[in-house]
């Protein structure tokens, strides 16, 4: 139990305080619209591979260079989450779109690697995954997700097309989570300080144990910060792996008020992604969910939604137990992710230019392929 006195966090916002606050909305205006068309026309000129391009490749207007400036002062000290609308999505191919994406995301910061195949940008839609399994992934499922933070500073999700029912999106101040269970709960509270182990689910790189360890809240250096996996994550770890320590009773229970809180309708504000529509959010700040859905039968209407992971040079410090999850906790670094099996020198080559370009540490394990060759190489031996 940390032997600490836990204090309330500055900050933090109930669902009725977002209902009424439009700071965290933007919507494109038809001269953004022009900029970010000339954008995608000059990328697609240059017509080059996602990982060989540059900020450069996707200039930006000074309008639009504006709007990413206060999308991040909000993520960083605002509401942790901001909403651009009004991506003319109908106008470009999927193909366009995810430069489109791909695009505005390098002017944020460095993608991070999404899965066991190392996917940078992944589709978010329904392929029939079984989203509680000891390998399930909620992004390729139609199932409700439980309430998460994804594995990187800042997760971006552009919406395509929506589904012919549900979906909805719910999102939570980690900081007024925090502070509800400090008022009600303080003993269930020190136990989320503590380390825990989490399944990989089946995405461990090959020189990756197949868990790992972090805490869900934690602090570094004056600044709070949330990790909250969905509860299967831990369960599978329990189940799976019967090295690891078993989780306490009063664990257990921290956990059950953890999950209680959140589900508070007081604190869960609740919308739906429309088509053109990009959301951002502070993983370290805001906890997010979604409903179930029905799809449409047409496969061209099908929800589809892309999703980003980032690492910003605006990161802030992490605690020192999240190291073997986040693997580099400094502040301004490239971090996060899942790493997978599918790490290229292309990849590798396309993080060190970008964190150059943001002036962001680069020390992550993945960036010495040495090590996965070397593991992979002791894989595939006969």
């Amino acid at each position: 139990m940390m032997a600490r006195k836990l204090t309330a966090i500055q900050g933090g916002w109930e669902a009725a305080n977002l209902a009424v606050d439009s700071s965290w909305t933007y919507r494109l205006s038809p001269t953004d619209i022009v900029d970010l068309e000339k954008a995608l026309a000059f990328a697609l000129q240059a017509n080059k591979s996602l990982f060989a391009m540059t900020p450069t490749d996707f200039p930006l207007s000074e309008a639009l260079s504006s709007v990413l400036a206060q999308t991040m002062r909000t993520l960083q000290t605002g509401t942790g989450v901001y909403l651009l609308k009004g991506v003319p999505v109908n106008r470009w191919s999927t193909e366009q779109l995810r430069i489109l994406f791909w695009g505005l995301g390098m002017h944020l910061g460095v993608a991070r690697p999404q899965g066991k195949t190392s996917l940078y940008l992944t589709d978010v839609r329904d392929v029939g995954t079984d989203y509680r399994s000891s390998t399930g992934r909620g992004y390729n499922s139609n199932a409700a997700l439980d309430f998460h933070t994804d594995t990187g500073d800042i997760v971006g999700l552009m919406c395509l097309r929506t589904a012919a029912s549900g979906g909805e999106s719910a999102i939570v101040s980690a900081v007024r989570v925090h502070n509800v269970m400090l008022k009600k709960h303080p003993s269930a509270l020190k136990h989320l300080y503590e380390p825990m182990h989490f399944s990989r689910q089946g995405d461990a790189a090959l020189d990756e144990k197949p868990y790992y360890q972090s805490s869900v809240f934690g602090q570094a250096d004056g600044h709070f910060a949330a990790f909250v996996r969905p509860s299967h994550h831990i369960l599978n770890a329990q189940k799976d792996f019967q090295e690891l320590p078993r989780l306490s009773s009063d664990q257990k229970q921290a956990l059950e008020v953890l999950h209680n809180t959140i589900q508070d309708e007081r604190l869960c504000f609740r919308m739906y992604l429309e088509s053109g529509d990009i959301q951002f959010m502070n993983n370290y700040t805001v906890i997010h969910a979604r409903t179930n859905y029905i799809d449409h039968a047409e496969p061209e209407l099908k929800r589809h939604l892309m999703r980003l992971w980032l690492a910003v040079p605006q990161g802030q410090p992490l605690p020192s137990l999240w190291q073997d999850a986040m693997k580099d906790i400094s502040p301004c670094a490239v971090r996060g992710g899942v790493r997978g099996c599918n790490i290229t020198p292309e990849a590798i080559a396309y993080e060190r230019r970008l964190a150059q370009h943001h002036g962001m540490r680069y020390s992550r394990i993945s960036s010495d392929l040495s090590v996965y060759e070397g593991a992979l190489a002791a894989a595939i031996a006969p």
